[in-house]
C-alpha cells in the first residue's frame, strides 16, 4: 500500500480497500522531502481503538532532493477487524516541530479471519522506535560506510557493473523495494566486515547492500527483477499524479477567532498566537464527526477544531500568487465606504483565487498595502474579505473584467450632541460623514440616489434573505444516541431505578419519552425510579424541530439468562456447581470461549435447553465434548430453567480455546 503525500499537506492512498486478515505488509509513503524528519504513521481501527505509531524509516536509496520514500510494516491488527481506518502521517523535526497531515481512510472488507493477528508488544515498539531514530539521526555515516563497502566489493561490481547501475537507478522509483530499507540498516556493519571473506560472501554482502539501497550488485536475476519493479513503479507514480491532479485543494485564511458556522474542512485556518512576533499564527482544521462530505459547510457542533502547529504568516504566503492592482490601475481605496474600480482582464486574478489564496498590493487612504486572502465565489463575482483594523473591513470584488474595492463598517462618524439630533440622518458630503435634516423622506423602490431606504421594504427583503441563507444551513433533527444505564439484566432479577440518555444534533423544539414531555435540550438525561421491572422493557425517544420534523429512537431494558462455562473438578451437576463457572448474559449461545484447564480438571459448557444441542470443535477438529446431564438449574437471582451440561472427554487440556455450534 502506498500513501502519497502532497505538497500542501493533503494525502492519497494506492489501495483504499482491503480484506479482512489479510498481510498489507510494508507501507511507502512518498511525501515531498522533509530533511531530518522522524516519520511516524498513526492509525485508528474501526473499533474507534488507536493503536501504537507506525514507525516509518527512510529510503536510504533516495537521493532526490524533492520527493522522499519512508517505510514501515503493518502490524496484523490492522486488518483484523472490517470497517474503515483512519490515518495519519506525522512529521516530527529537530526543533520539536510537528507537521500532521489531514485524516485519510481506507476500509477493511468484511469476510473471514482464520487465523486470530498478534499484537506487537509496546517494548518492541520502542525498541524499533528508538533504533530507527538513531539510524535516522546518523544517516550520513551509513550512507558512508555504504560507500567504502561498494570500493570493497569492485572486483564483484566490475563483472556486474551495468546490472548494478540499472538497480540502482529503479531502487529510487521502486516501490515494491521500500521495504527492504530497514532490514539493510540493522546488517549493514555486519555486511561491511564480511564483504572480503569470499566471493559466496561478498554475494552475500551484496545482497544486504541491495536491500538498503546502495545497490551493491547480487545478481543479473534480482537486477532484471528490480528493472520491472522500476516500471511498476513508474506506472504507479503517474497513476497517483492522476489521482492528485483531481484531488481537492486545501486553502489558507488568517482569523481572529475559530468560526463556528459555515466552517470548510478543505481550508487552514490560523489565529493569532501568544508569541512575541507578531507573523506567528496558530494553524487549525476542522474534523468532523462523521466522513467528511467534499464541498460541505459545517457548524462547530458536528466535528472539532484540531491544533495542528505554529505557522509563520509570511512563510505560509510566500508562495501565493501575486497581483499589484494599483500598477493595474486601481485607485486608491479610502476610508469612507466610497468604492473604487478598474476595468482589467481578471482571467488570471479568478484562475487564482479558484485555487487558493492570493496577495494583492493596492492603496488603502493613499498608503500602499499588501494583503493576503481567499475568496468565495457569489454568483459571477469573486469576493474577497480582510479585516484592516478593529472597525474597518476591505471588501475586493473580482469580475470577469473589472476589480472594485471598498471599506467598510467605518466608526468614523459624526459626534451626538444630544436629543436635539434625535431623527436626523447621516449622509456623505464631500467625501465625509455628516448629520443631515431630519424628517427625510425614504424611498421605498431603494433605487434612488442619495435617499435614505425604506425600513419596511428593506426589512422584508432582509426577511426573504435571512429565509433563504436559514434553508441552505438548515439539517433535519436526529437522535444521536439514546441509551441506558441498565442494559442486560438477569433472569429473576428486578430493576427499579433507570437513567436514560440522549444526545440530539441540535437543539430541538420539543422532546417526549413515551409521550411525557421533557426538557428541550440536545445533550440530557432523566431516572425513572420504583419501576419494578421484571421483563423487557422499551422506551421510546420523540424530538420535533423548528420545521416540524421528527427523530425517534428506542433503548430498552432485556432480561436474559446466562451462560456457563470453565474448567472444574468433575463434581455433582447441580445449581451451585454451575454457578461455580464463568457467567454471561446472553440471549443465545457463546459461540467461543478459552480456559486454562489444570491437571484433574475437565472443561464444563452449561447453555439453556431452548438454545438447542451443541456441537464443539478444538484446533479444527470436531468432537471432544460430551452431554454429561439435563437440569434444571436456579440462577443466582432465583429463576429456575433446564440446562444442558457438557463435559470435555479428557482432563487437563491447559490453555484451550473452545468453538461451539
Amino acid at each position: 500500500m502506498v500513501i502519497f503525500v502532497k505538497p500542501d499537506g493533503t494525502t492519497v492512498v494506492s489501495n483504499d480497500s482491503i480484506g479482512i486478515g489479510s498481510r498489507v505488509g510494508m507501507v511507502e509513503i512518498v511525501a515531498p522531502t522533509r530533511a531530518g524528519a522522524f516519520v511516524e504513521l498513526l492509525l485508528q481501527l474501526p473499533s474507534g481503538l488507536a493503536i501504537p505509531p507506525e514507525v516509518c524509516a527512510p529510503r536510504s536509496e533516495i537521493s532526490s532532493e524533492s520527493v522522499g520514500v519512508y517505510t514501515c510494516t503493518l502490524s496484523k491488527s490492522v486488518t483484523s477487524e472490517a470497517g474503515r481506518v483512519i490515518y495519519q502521517v506525522r512529521f516530527t523535526y529537530a526543533d520539536g516541530q510537528i507537521e500532521l497531515t489531514p485524516g485519510g481512510s481506507f476500509v477493511i472488507q468484511s469476510g473471514i479471519v482464520v487465523i486470530p493477528p498478534d499484537e506487537v508488544s509496546d517494548d518492541a515498539y520502542e525498541e524499533i522506535k528508538n533504533l530507527l531514530a538513531t539510524i535516522n539521526a546518523n544517516y550520513a555515516e551509513i550512507l558512508e560506510r555504504f560507500d567504502r563497502m561498494e570500493d570493497e566489493n569492485a572486483e564483484l561490481s566490475a563483472s556486474l557493473g551495468s546490472a548494478v547501475k540499472q538497480a540502482s537507478e529503479s531502487a529510487a522509483a521502486s516501490i515494491n523495494s521500500a521495504s527492504q530499507a530497514k532490514d539493510s540498516e540493522t546488517n549493514a556493519k555486519a555486511s561491511e566486515s564480511n564483504a572480503k571473506s569470499s566471493e559466496t560472501a561478498a554475494s552475500q554482502s551484496a545482497e544486504s547492500a541491495a536491500k538498503s539501497a546502495a545497490a551493491a550488485a547480487i545478481s543479473e536475476t534480482n537486477a532484471k527483477t528490480s528493472e520491472e519493479n522500476a516500471k511498476a513503479s513508474e506506472k504507479a507514480i503517474e497513476e497517483a499524479k492522476d489521482i492528485l491532479s483531481r484531488y481537492p485543494k486545501f486553502t489558507t485564511t488568517v482569523v481572529d477567532a475559530l468560526p463556528s458556522t459555515g466552517i470548510s474542512i478543505n481550508t487552514f485556518y490560523l489565529v493569532k498566537g501568544n508569541e512575541s512576533t507578531s507573523d506567528r499564527y496558530v494553524e487549525y482544521m476542522f474534523v468532523p464527526n462523521g466522513e467528511p462530505v467534499a464541498g460541505e459547510l459545517y457548524e462547530d457542533t458536528e466535528g472539532h477544531f484540531e491544533r495542528i502547529g505554529m505557522q509563520s504568516v509570511e512563510a505560509v504566503n510566500a508562495g501565493a500568487p501575486h497581483f499589484d492592482l494599483t500598477a493595474l490601475g486601481l485607485p486608491s481605496t479610502p476610508m469612507t465606504g466610497v468604492s473604487v474600480s478598474v476595468n482589467i482582464d481578471t482571467t488570471e486574478i479568478r484562475e487564482a483565487l479558484s485555487k487558493g489564496s492570493v496577495k494583492f498590493t493596492l492603496g488603502i487612504a493613499n498608503a500602499s498595502s499588501t494583503v493576503v486572502v481567499g475568496g468565495y465565489l457569489s454568483g459571477s463575482l469573486y469576493v474577497c474579505t480582510y479585516r484592516i483594523d478593529r472597525d474597518n473591513y476591505l471588501f475586493i470584488r473580482v469580475a470577469a473584467g473589472s476589480v472594485g474595492s471598498a471599506i467598510v463598517y467605518s466608526l468614523n462618524l459624526p459626534a451626538i450632541s444630544g436629543e436635539e439630533d434625535d431623527g436626523k440622518v447621516v449622509t456623505v458630503m464631500d467625501g465625509e460623514y455628516v448629520l443631515g435634516e431630519a424628517g427625510t423622506s425614504t424611498d421605498s423602490s431603494l433605487s434612488v440616489s442619495g435617499k435614505p431606504a425604506d425600513a419596511k421594504v428593506t426589512g422584508d427583503r432582509l426577511a426573504l434573505l435571512e429565509n433563504g441563507i436559514a434553508d441552505l444551513l438548515y439539517k433535519e433533527i436526529s437522535v444521536t444516541s439514546f441509551t441506558n444505564n441498565a442494559g442486560t439484566v438477569e433472569l429473576g432479577a428486578t430493576v427499579n431505578n433507570v437513567t436514560l440518555t440522549w444526545k440530539l444534533n441540535k437543539t430541538p423544539v420539543s422532546v417526549t419519552i413515551d409521550g411525557t414531555a421533557q426538557e428541550a435540550l440536545a445533550d440530557s438525561s432523566m431516572t425513572l425510579t420504583d419501576l419494578g421491572l421484571t421483563a423487557n422493557k422499551t422506551w421510546t425517544l420523540k424530538a420535533t424541530d423548528e420545521r416540524d420534523a421528527v427523530a425517534t429512537k428506542t433503548t430498552a431494558v432485556s432480561f436474559v439468562n446466562g451462560v456457563y462455562c470453565g474448567a472444574a473438578a468433575p463434581g455433582a451437576m447441580n445449581s451451585a456447581f454451575i454457578l461455580g463457572l464463568t457467567r454471561t448474559l446472553r440471549s443465545n449461545k457463546l459461540p467461543s470461549f478459552t480456559v486454562n484447564a489444570a491437571a484433574g480438571q475437565y472443561i464444563y459448557y452449561c447453555v439453556l435447553t431452548r438454545y438447542a444441542t451443541c456441537s464443539f470443535s478444538v484446533g479444527g477438529f470436531t468432537g471432544g465434548f460430551s452431554l454429561a446431564v439435563t437440569t434444571s438449574f436456579t440462577n443466582a437471582s432465583g429463576y429456575t430453567e433446564d440446562y444442558y451440561v457438557y463435559k470435555s472427554d479428557n482432563a487437563g487440556l491447559g490453555s484451550t480455546t473452545v468453538t461451539v455450534s
